[in-house]
């Protein structure tokens, strides 16, 4: 091979940074030349394959790029030592006779020329050296993979590099309605693979001009750089629908590697897929977030599983409403024979309450059967107080994973409509009746809603991503209708102590149809 693979990314990586795989072509290294002479009548009569009377041949010893012979219709580059005949020549034929090669070059004849010990060397050109990578991306785990083909050629730089991440981005599903609502049949734990993350692997070869080979299919597997295993689910790579900020404190942008979001270690290090507020109270670290007794909410992470072929998890709940913490119990939250590269666990009071008696306020971990911690904790103060109003939103946040937020406060909806004629009506009985599709409304419906007055943290969540998120949706009664949010300037944050609501307009996806009759 003439190219190696000289970077690949780290895996899992956000598809939002760069998932690059840098390949660099190295040129054959030089064939010593023996010499190189004008043939006549007797070199004629003792190489034969076709030598004429003036033919210009080059004779060498050894192999060139690696076992491979140097075949008619290639270029070579012979080097400045071979004196008269230094530069890039075309080969017109190749042949072997008793271990020595021979090439006969379309060169002007400059007489014998035999190059000083140990110089005059020749190498093969790679005439149109291409890289084709095609990657697989596995949007069903254990099904056939969708395949994306990329190709370059190395050129004068020697290198090409290929950012992946920007095809993978394609094949990440939209609909966050599933990871809105409860788990079917009470379970705490689904699968997020699509939504959150992907499996991917990638197939590289290099193909380059070699003369009357044809057509040349690059994945044959004569022209491989780096393969897969097709057979082996711990080589997928995984890409995760994150966005990486400039800065922030969820995780060291800095690093590529998004393991940090991977279920496990035993040190309550692994991180929630969440922008929920975090918060560091003596020895606990994790996320806080007030919730009333009727929310659910998810919290997501990515998993091994292509390595663990299961995603086999367990809840932990404690009661910390008291000045001092205690276990309230344990919850299984698998998927039995799942192979996935990210799982949703919901953990809201609605959804642990079919499970256990809910405190007043509680902390959860996922944890194995071996009572490891596998993540930092999220804190979750139920407030049964009474609110005026209570509209629900998930959205997409910018790690991949699914949040949820409950307006609490004033919700208003105003409706603006254009009235616009499509056939003149005529009136009853004078012959020429038109009762059908008179007039045709244009709706402009839209809805603000308010937070009760909240904290900077808080604050900056919600405007930096709901009203950034591009899939937000409502849910009511368990029915989830996509939203569009309208308002463009929207409260962040602030240094100050205050507490501040936040006021967004916005309108469902159903607002706006129009009837016609």
């Amino acid at each position: 091979m003439a190219a190696t693979v000289a970077t690949t990314p780290p895996t899992p990586a956000s598809c939002y940074r760069p998932l690059p795989y840098r390949v660099v072509r190295t040129d054959p290294a030089g064939t010593l030349i023996v010499e190189v002479f004008i043939a006549d009548s007797s070199a004629v009569s003792a190489l034969g394959n076709g030598v004429v009377v003036g033919d210009v041949i080059v004779a060498y010893a050894g192999s060139v790029f690696g076992t491979d012979p140097v075949v008619a219709g290639q270029a070579i580059l012979m080097d400045p030592d071979c004196g008269p005949y230094g530069g890039r020549q075309m080969t017109l034929n190749a042949f072997t006779v008793s271990s020595m090669h021979y090439i006969v070059i379309d060169a002007t004849p400059a007489g014998d020329f035999t190059p000083a010990s140990g110089l005059g060397s020749f190498r093969v050109l790679l005439d149109n050296h291409e890289i084709h990578l095609k990657v697989l991306v596995y949007t069903d785990p254990e099904g056939t993979p969708h395949e994306v083909l990329m190709r370059a050629k190395t050129g004068a730089g020697n290198s090409v590099s290929f950012d992946v991440g920007l095809r993978i981005r394609d094949y990440f599903n939209d609909r966050i309605d599933d990871f809105v609502k409860p788990i079917p049949g009470g379970s705490l734990a689904q699968d997020a693979h699509g939504v959150t993350a992907l499996f991917y692997r990638v197939h590289i070869a290099e193909v380059y001009d070699v003369p009357s080979s044809g057509a040349v299919d690059p994945y044959d597997g004569e022209h491989d750089l780096l393969v897969d295993d097709v057979e082996d689910l711990s080589t997928f790579k995984v890409a995760v629908n994150a966005i990486h900020p400039f800065a922030g404190e969820t995780v060291d942008w800095t690093d590529t590697d998004l393991s940090i979001f991977v279920v496990g270690g035993d040190t309550f290090e692994r991180k929630f897929l969440s922008d929920v507020p975090r918060a560091t109270v003596g020895e606990y670290i994790g996320h806080k977030l007030t919730l009333a007794a009727s929310d659910h909410f998810r919290v997501h992470m990515l998993t091994d599983s292509a390595l663990d072929f299961d995603v086999d998890y367990t809840l932990r709940v404690y009661d910390v409403s008291g000045s001092t913490s205690s276990f309230v119990g344990a919850i299984t939250a698998s998927l039995p024979d799942t192979t996935t590269s990210a799982v949703s666990f919901a953990v809201g009071p609605a959804d642990l309450s079919p499970h256990l008696t809910v405190p007043s306020k509680y902390r959860i971990y996922v944890s194995n059967e071996e009572e490891d911690a596998l993540s930092q904790g999220l804190e979750i103060t139920v407030d049964a107080g009474c609110k005026e109003n209570r509209r629900k939103f998930g959205f997409l946040n910018k790690l991949g994973g699914v949040d949820l937020y409950t307006f609490t406060g004033r919700e208003s909806s105003m409706s603006k409509t254009k009235r616009a004629v499509v056939k003149k009506p005529y009136g009853t009985g004078s012959g020429y009746d038109y009762r059908a599709r008179t007039y045709r409304a244009e709706p402009e419906r839209t809805r603000t809603a308010s937070t009760a007055p909240i904290n900077a943290a808080m604050s900056r969540w919600l405007a930096e991503g709901m009203t950034e998120s591009v899939n937000v949706v409502v849910i009511e009664n368990d029915i989830v209708c996509p939203a569009i949010v309208l308002t463009n300037d929207v409260f962040t944050h602030t240094t100050g102590p205050w507490n501040k609501p936040i006021t967004i307009e916005y309108a469902l996806g159903v607002d706006n149809l129009s009837q016609q009759n």
